[in-house]
């Protein structure tokens, strides 16, 4: 039996609405496919690992808020030039999520890292969604940690040696936020293995059929590929 099924939706995706010692986002990630997606998203920051004194990113990024909206299995993502945009950054993603306007609170969600909760708990709460922080000592739970990640970590890598390798390529470690902008984007059309229909995040989020895809070029090497739509702006204004 799904948990919570008869009580409103403005009930129990409120923070602290089970009770004390109750965890929302536990609740949340139980319920059906059909049911999840905008109620729960998890954040986690990811730093750069390309960028170096003698070479930074271009735009002068430094890292990246990444979100999970788990009842979707949906990534978003901003990159950043300091951790000192999360605030910001989050309200961009709530503005291009509609979180904001919908009728079901968003439960935001992220582990103790200290630079990433105060602004981001400030940023939901003004925005008008509930927060809650993970328990210590429990990194697997949050799904925009570690398991996201590695697998964002090792898209931008394949993407960066593919197109270096192409012989008029200009292409190296600088180019991290277009690489990750892309591991994002495929990230979100890749098919859900425990899915019962097998559908990507894409369709579970919009809820509709497959995503229609176009290629978009990386200094002349085809490597982008994501859903039709304005790209999202690859950094977040201080």
């Amino acid at each position: 039996m799904t948990p919570f099924r008869t009580i409103a939706d403005r009930v129990y995706a409120r923070a602290g609405s089970m009770g004390s010692a109750e965890r929302v986002y536990a609740a949340l990630e139980s319920l059906p496919w059909h049911e999840r997606a905008g109620r729960l998203v998890h954040f986690d920051i990811i730093h750069s690992e390309h960028r170096t004194k003698s070479r930074p990113l271009s735009g002068g990024i430094t890292c990246y808020l990444v979100g999970m909206d788990v009842g979707a299995g949906f990534a978003v993502h901003r990159a950043l030039k300091s951790t000192q945009a999360i605030g910001q950054a989050y309200r961009e993603i709530c503005v291009q999520q509609n979180w904001h306007n919908a009728l079901i609170t968003a439960h935001i969600v992220a582990d103790g890292e200290n630079a990433l909760v105060a602004p981001l708990e400030a940023a939901a709460v003004a925005m008008g969604q509930s927060f809650e922080k993970l328990p210590p000592y429990s990194p697997n739970a949050n799904f925009a940690g570690s398991n996201l990640t590695k697998k964002l970590r090792t898209a931008v890598r394949g993407y960066l040696l593919g197109a270096a390798q192409h012989p008029a390529s200009a292409i190296d470690g600088s180019h991290e936020p277009f690489a990750f902008q892309q591991a994002i984007a495929m990230y979100n059309i890749t098919s859900i293995s425990d899915h019962p229909e097998k559908h990507s995040p894409y369709q579970v989020l919009l809820k509709r059929g497959p995503a229609s895809l176009h290629g978009r070029a990386l200094r002349g090497t085809a490597l982008h590929a994501c859903p039709e739509g304005p790209a999202p702006s690859a950094t977040a204004s201080c």
